[in-house]
């Protein structure tokens, strides 16, 4: 499993129109066989922070996410609207409640 976070920061002014775009994003990735979860967060101290929380079967599945036309669109749909680069994190599982 291949779990990691994407954090953006929307520039001042560009929130609603950063949020819409990543929402835009739960359609199409939801259909993607590998993708076990891809859920949005936004900052409640930081409003103009959003975070995606990413878990993929395999890197074959990332890879697959990585390679669609609607994730190569994302970056140019983002291109302005951001404050800084995007920033990922990958995670290790060291324990867990499933349910």
């Amino acid at each position: 499993m291949i779990v990691f976070t994407a954090t953006v920061k929307a520039k001042a002014g560009s929130e609603k129109k950063v949020e819409d775009i990543l929402k835009g994003m739960i359609p199409p990735v939801q259909n993607e066989k590998g993708t076990v979860k891809y859920i949005l967060h936004r900052s409640k101290a930081e409003p103009s922070v959003f975070m995606f929380y990413e878990a993929y079967t395999d890197q074959a599945a990332l890879d697959f996410h990585n390679a669609t036309a609607y994730f190569k669109q994302l970056g140019k749909d983002l291109g302005g609207l951001l404050d800084g680069e995007p920033k990922q994190v990958f995670y290790e599982t060291v324990a867990a409640i499933t349910r």
